[in-house]
C-alpha cells in the first residue's frame, strides 16, 4: 500500500508480460539491437513474410512492404534493413567487400562515426551499417569523451562542460548522429591552456594521471 505501481504491458516480439521501456523484453531488444535498431524488434512471423516477399517480383515486394508499415508501424528501411543483412534481394547487384576494405573498417570501427568511415571507404551510411551488422561488431564509437564523461571526471555540472564547449574551449569536436564527442588531445590541451576553468583537487585523479602522463611520455 502506498507504493509506487508500476505498469505492465505484453512484449511486442515474444509476448511475455514486461515492465521494460518500448514495449521490448530483454531478451528482444537484444535481438533488435543485433539489427541496429533499438525500438523495433522484427518477429519470426514479419521477417517470414518479407523473406517471402524479396523472393516475388518488385511490384508485390512493394506492396508487401507498404502493408507491413501499416500493420507494424515501422518506417520501411527496418525490413530493407533486416533484408539486406539476411541476403534476401538477391536481383540487386552489390559491390562486393574486399578483404582491404573489410580490414580497413574493422579499423575504423569504435574509432570513428559511421559517416566519416563511409566518405573514407567511398561507401554509403547504410552500406557501412550493414556491413557491421554482417560481422556482428558495434557502430557506437568507444575513443574520445562525450561531455557527460567530462562531466563526470572533471566533477563539474553539466551547464559548465556545455559552456567550455559552446565557448570553443574544448576545440574541434565530432558529430556523428549520436552526438557530440571529444578528441582526448583537446581534452589534454584544455587541460593545460585552461587550469582556471576546472577545480584540479575535484577531478579524477587516477584518470587524470594517466591522461596527462601518457601525453607527457
Amino acid at each position: 500500500m502506498g507504493g509506487r505501481g508500476v505498469l505492465s504491458s505484453n512484449c511486442a516480439g515474444c509476448g511475455k508480460t514486461t515492465n521494460a521501456p518500448r514495449g521490448l523484453c530483454r531478451r528482444c531488444r537484444g535481438r533488435a539491437w543485433a539489427l541496429g535498431h533499438r525500438k523495433y524488434f522484427v518477429s519470426e512471423e514479419v521477417g517470414a513474410r518479407v523473406r517471402a516477399a524479396y523472393q516475388e517480383g518488385r511490384a508485390k515486394l512493394t506492396a508487401c512492404l507498404d502493408a507491413l508499415e501499416v500493420e507494424t508501424g515501422f518506417p520501411r528501411h527496418v525490413f530493407e534493413d533486416l533484408a539486406a543483412v539476411r541476403g534476401w534481394s538477391p536481383w540487386i547487384r552489390r559491390r562486393l567487400w574486399t578483404r582491404e576494405e573489410t580490414t580497413a573498417l574493422r579499423e575504423c570501427i569504435g574509432v570513428i562515426g559511421v559517416r566519416r568511415i563511409a566518405r573514407r571507404l567511398k561507401r554509403s551510411e547504410r552500406a557501412i551499417s550493414v556491413r557491421i551488422q554482417q560481422l556482428g561488431l558495434s557502430q557506437r564509437v568507444t575513443t574520445g569523451y562525450t561531455l557527460l564523461d567530462l562531466q563526470r571526471v572533471f566533477a563539474a555540472t553539466y551547464p559548465r562542460v556545455r559552456g567550455w564547449y559552446d565557448r570553443r574551449l574544448l576545440g574541434r569536436a565530432e558529430r556523428d548522429g549520436v552526438g557530440i564527442r571529444i578528441p582526448e588531445a583537446n581534452v589534454v590541451r584544455f587541460i593545460r591552456q585552461h587550469p582556471h576553468e576546472y577545480n584540479l583537487a575535484r577531478l579524477d585523479q587516477v584518470w587524470f594521471k594517466s591522461v596527462v602522463f601518457a601525453r607527457y611520455a
